[in-house]
């Protein structure tokens, strides 16, 4: 049997979606296969497990998949040089970044006095925002806040005794009525 045949009988055997099923290996790796549900966007990846795994994806014909695998494989050494690379690259970096940490703040002690100067401002600030509170004129509560105080103030006018004034206009509108 051919092993593109193999390969596709082992893919099309597979029954769950979205789970790694072992089917077999290729030059020395376990093989994987993984059918994608289509929530995943669908197709179907293989993964070759060694030290590491490495995945590549796989299309409809079954016989390019073998050369799908065997490029994956033939790519992981430069897969390991460009992160070889990657790695001396940070390495670099990190020396770098250490020898600028050592180093000391050319402006510390400007950097110092401009933050006590902002300390005591922020302090002098405060304190004149506490003072301008104090002396601020009170604000006149409104309506809302103040419907118990109007309720009473209303119900002490209506209950007001009647000055000799009133009492005396009262009294002509009652003569003139009888």
């Amino acid at each position: 049997m051919d092993n593109h045949k193999a390969l596709e009988d082992a893919v099309l055997a597979i029954k769950y979606a979205d789970t790694p099923v072992k089917v077999g290996s290729f030059q020395g790796f376990d093989l994987s296969v993984t059918v994608n549900s289509n929530m995943i966007g669908g197709g179907m990846s293989a993964g070759l497990q060694g030290a590491t795994s490495h995945t590549t994806k796989l299309i409809e014909s079954f016989a390019h998949n073998l050369n799908r695998l065997e490029a994956a494989l033939y790519n992981i050494d430069g897969r390991i040089e460009r992160t070889q690379d990657n790695l001396a690259k940070l390495r670099l970096d990190h020396a770098e970044a250490q020898k600028i940490v050592a180093e000391p703040f050319p402006q510390q002690e400007e950097l110092d006095t401009k933050e006590q100067r902002l300390k005591v401002v922020t302090d002098e600030l405060n304190q004149a925002a506490i003072e301008a509170k104090k002396n601020a004129p009170k604000r006149e509560k409104t309506c809302y806040f103040e419907r118990a105080k109007m309720k009473r103030d209303a119900a002490r006018l209506g209950k007001k005794p009647k000055t000799p004034k009133d009492q005396t206009k009262g009294r002509s509108k009652k003569q003139g009525i009888e």
